[in-house]
């Protein structure tokens, strides 16, 4: 394992490691990779960064496959294989409320990437946040759906230069990240970290000290401010990620060597689908080549080839979709928890930003579109769709309760155009999840809430004069708080 070289040199890639004592399930993890013939399942969680974002191609390989490559070549006689669960211009909600479960019970190393995915414009700055919440939901949903399996944080950054209007360019603040919140779940669930934050921060704002550091300038590392091109994957993956699994192995394995010498769960629904007019598509830009490359590869893989955000579009107001699924027989995996299934949630997943030209000359509003339950069951109206000059992510999620019933028809229709006339929506999936209370349950959380809400409120009008953005008509604004009350 020493043998093999590092992307850069180890005085620059420990800066980006966070150790912790007796990381959780990593002795069993090098036990695994020291015996000969072994077969090691690395999945890895992200957004665009860690599925394969690169302007002008397909799904391109990323730091993970990078990861791969070092550790097969770290434990030769080990078959090392690649569960890439990464979706473009995702946050952590889908992966908590289903994907976690794409994991083999039998994985041996999970990876997690969601620094940028949603917490890139200070979503994720405190104890508060929804989206911190749900990135501990999916720990510990992995914790107990993969017991073995050794877990390690990844915090990417967006390294963008700000700009007030008559003011010189200066870097994102070093604080514009999740990394704090994650670092401290981390260190309460014994898990490493590797933060690309604390790495190059430093210097990545300074091409002079970034090619002493790196050999690199930042143009020859970046394809823009937040995606790294193929050198730059090289860097995280064999770089700064192959350092911290080095260290962490390292002391397991010596321990080894010594010795030798002397869990309440969510159900994802299956629906039956009325699809007449819409089509499965990918949300990503590509040729019809592409597409079908990507048809193939999942054919012959199966659904965890990462190449795009597959759902049901279609165009025109007034189109409809229904789904049949069971919001009935949901399982839990403790009787203590019986309790939290008498209730339940319906929680639909769309493309919040999807419209025409997405990822090929920016993104206009998606539509409106209304969520009913029509028969069998019963549930309050629910509005998706909409602008956010805040969130950037591409999948987004609204949810509604719902009553038990093995057959709850659910119909979406489009209700309204959005901007630019754009009437095309896409749905990406749609779940059912035990619920309990929708609000805080102490006043200590109800005070952390209404205060992250007076920051966003503050963050959000100071950040369309620093963006400086185009200003939104007064139909446009009109609509968008019509739809923040109705919602």
């Amino acid at each position: 394992m020493l043998r093999v070289p590092l992307a850069a040199s180890p005085s620059i890639l420990e800066q980006g490691y966070g150790a912790v004592q007796g990381a959780r399930n990593w002795d069993t993890f090098a036990q695994k990779l020291s015996k000969q013939g072994a077969n090691i399942q690395v999945a890895v969680f992200g957004s665009s960064l860690t599925q394969g974002y690169h302007k002008g191609s397909g799904f391109a390989e990323t730091w993970a496959h990078e990861v791969q490559r070092w550790l097969q070549a770290a434990f030769p006689s080990s078959n090392v294989d690649l569960i890439n669960l990464a979706r473009d211009a995702t946050d952590v909600t889908p992966a908590a409320t289903c994907w976690y479960q794409r994991v083999p019970a039998d994985a041996d190393l999970v990876i997690i990437d969601y620094a940028l995915g949603g917490c890139g414009n200070m979503l994720c700055a405190g104890v508060g946040s929804e989206l911190v919440a749900s990135y501990e939901t999916l720990l510990r949903r992995l914790m107990r759906n993969a017991p073995n399996a050794a877990l390690l944080l990844l915090e990417n950054f967006f390294f963008f230069d700000m700009a007030g209007p008559g003011q010189p360019a200066t870097p994102l603040p070093y604080y514009q990240t999740g990394g704090d919140m994650h670092w401290m779940l981390a260190r309460r669930y014994r898990i490493p970290m590797v933060s690309v934050r604390d790495a190059l921060y430093d210097v990545m704002f300074n091409d002079t000290a970034l090619q002493a550091a790196l050999g690199v300038t930042r143009d020859q590392m970046m394809a823009d401010a937040m995606h790294p091109n193929a050198q730059g994957h090289r860097i995280i993956g064999r770089g700064l990620v192959a350092y911290a699994l080095r260290a962490t192995l390292q002391q397991e394995l010596s321990r080894i060597i010594a010795a030798a010498s002397n869990a309440p769960s969510s159900t994802s629904a299956q629906p039956q689908l009325d699809s007449g007019g819409w089509q499965w598509s990918d949300s990503a830009p590509g040729t019809a080549a592409d597409i079908d490359a990507c048809r193939a590869a999942r054919a012959a893989r199966g659904a965890h080839v990462n190449c795009g955000n597959w759902g049901l579009s279609t165009k025109g107001v007034g189109k409809r979709l229904e789904f049949v699924i069971d919001t009935q027989s949901l399982q839990s995996s403790s009787s203590s928890s019986s309790s939290l299934l008498d209730r339940r949630r319906l929680v639909v997943f769309y493309d919040r930003a999807m419209a025409k030209g997405f990822r090929a000359g920016g993104s206009s509003e998606p539509p409106t579109a209304l969520v009913q339950c029509v028969r069998g069951c019963s549930c309050s109206e629910l509005l998706l769709g909409g602008q956010s000059l805040t969130w950037s992510e591409l999948m987004a999620s609204g949810s509604t309760e719902v009553s038990q019933h093995p057959k709850c028809v659910v119909r979406l229709t489009i209700v309204d155009r959005g901007a630019g006339t754009n009437d095309y929506f896409k749905v990406n999936g749609i779940a059912v999840v035990p619920f309990k209370k929708p609000r805080a349950e102490n006043w200590f959380a109800e005070v952390a809430l209404a205060r992250e809400q007076m920051f966003m409120n503050e963050y959000k009008s100071r950040l369309v004069p620093h963006m400086q953005l185009d200003a939104v008509s007064a139909t446009d604004a009109a609509w968008a708080s019509d739809r923040n009350l109705a919602t």
